[in-house]
């Protein structure tokens, strides 16, 4: 804040300003920081930095902000008012500085008025007792004791008064507007205020692209909605491609791969279900009481039935995110059609994951030694579609990348 020095800032005032006021009539700096919190005002108050209204202040410092203040040229002197100097930046106004030179402990002060006040009022009373206006009746001297009890009776008085005031909303931030205590220290070296500016944003394509993208913010959000419904069908199309070889497989005869080929199709799905056991349990008991409920939980229990409302639920999570999500995106002018649950959300992780280790990884190697032996293999031996091995070979091949 702007300022009454304190005595929190004696031991460091040699190294923020001169003694001499020579020196500072030399070469007057423009530059202060403020300490604690200082306020600047649109016209100057009175003479201990309390504003005429509360709507004369126009800007709230913070803690080591920068402030600078206006110096004449000429005699390099500061624009003054009484004890309010012309402010600059960061906004122009007045600020509260009676001296920078000198430094105030209001403590200090308070005591010796009230001393001196007390004195007053004893040489009165002697006086009124001489003279015997006072009749013999009770002393106007205050003792000790009666000086101490005030002293504390006029810091309850202040403190109920702060607490009757403190019920208009409106002088909530009295406590800390403390305008007497403003205080702040002069800087001689200006900060450096440049920022660098982010090589990638000087390309001229760069800075319309993200132009574009901010006078259109629903665009990225669909751009994303995009990106995973391809993700979906390049992973829905994987599963096909490995289920359509395995069924060539079994048209001619090839069981041993077939039933490699099968277990590895299947395997995430019988992966997920038994890790999705315990949490069926637990939705059991919550909806005891719903038929539905009972029926679907039982019934997912058996594994051919189980596996099966796995892959129907993939399936729906694929129209979903390839039709639902986009079209509704579009429609709403981005808006979410429901937010994923926590349970939804580790079950397809779990299932990505499955999926890589235990289906496109070791399809991929079955399929490779399948295309070898189909190069290598006589006229009737394998007889299967090389383009389905392909196919199936590629799409497990861009599920692991």
């Amino acid at each position: 804040s702007w300022c009454m020095w304190s005595e929190e800032v004696t031991e460091v005032s040699p190294l923020i300003m001169s003694d001499n006021k020579e020196d500072l009539e030399e070469d007057t700096p423009d530059l202060f920081v403020c300490l604690d919190e200082c306020y600047i005002y649109s016209q100057t108050g009175d003479n201990y930095g309390n504003p005429k209204d509360d709507a004369d202040i126009i800007y709230d410092t913070v803690p080591d902000e920068v402030i600078q203040v206006q110096v004449e040229p000429s005699t390099q002197e500061y624009v003054r008012k009484g004890t309010y100097i012309r402010c600059l930046l960061p906004r122009e106004g007045w600020i509260f500085l009676p001296d920078p030179t000198v430094q105030h402990d209001w403590g200090e002060l308070d005591e010796l008025y009230f001393i001196a006040k007390q004195t007053q009022k004893r040489e009165q009373a002697m006086k009124e007792k001489e003279s015997g206006v006072g009749g013999g009746g009770n002393s106007m001297v205050d003792t000790d004791e009666e000086i101490e009890l005030k002293r504390n009776s006029d810091e309850d008085d202040v403190d109920d008064n702060n607490m009757v005031g403190s019920k208009d909303e409106t002088l909530l931030l009295e406590d800390r507007r403390d305008y007497s205590r403003q205080r702040m220290m002069m800087q001689t070296v200006p900060p450096d205020l440049e920022q660098e500016i982010n090589k990638l944003l000087q390309f001229e394509l760069l800075k319309k692209l993200a132009f574009f993208f901010r006078t259109n913010p629903c665009l990225p959000g669909f751009i994303v909605l995009c990106i995973q419904g391809f993700i979906e069908t390049l992973i829905l199309f994987d599963v096909w491609s490995d289920a359509n070889l395995t069924f060539r497989l079994w048209e001619q005869g090839a069981y041993i791969y077939f039933m490699i080929s099968a277990s590895f199709v299947a395997a995430p799905y019988i992966i997920a279900w038994s890790a999705l056991s315990q949490f069926n349990a637990r939705k059991l008991r919550q909806n005891k009481d719903k038929p539905a409920w009972i029926a679907v939980s039982l019934l997912f229990n058996i594994a051919p039935f189980g596996i099966l409302l796995l892959f129907i639920m993939d399936l729906y999570h694929w129209l979903e995110c390839v039709f639902v999500k986009p079209l509704y995106y579009v429609f709403t002018c981005g808006k979410q059609i429901r937010t994923i649950s926590y349970a939804e959300l580790g079950y397809y992780k779990l299932r990505r994951v499955s999926e890589i280790f235990a289906e496109s990884l070791p399809q991929a190697i079955v399929q490779m030694l399948i295309l070898i032996k189909l190069q290598n293999s006589t006229a009737g031996e394998l007889d299967i579609n090389i383009w389905a091995v392909l196919m199936a070979l590629g799409s497990s091949a861009f599920v692991l990348v």
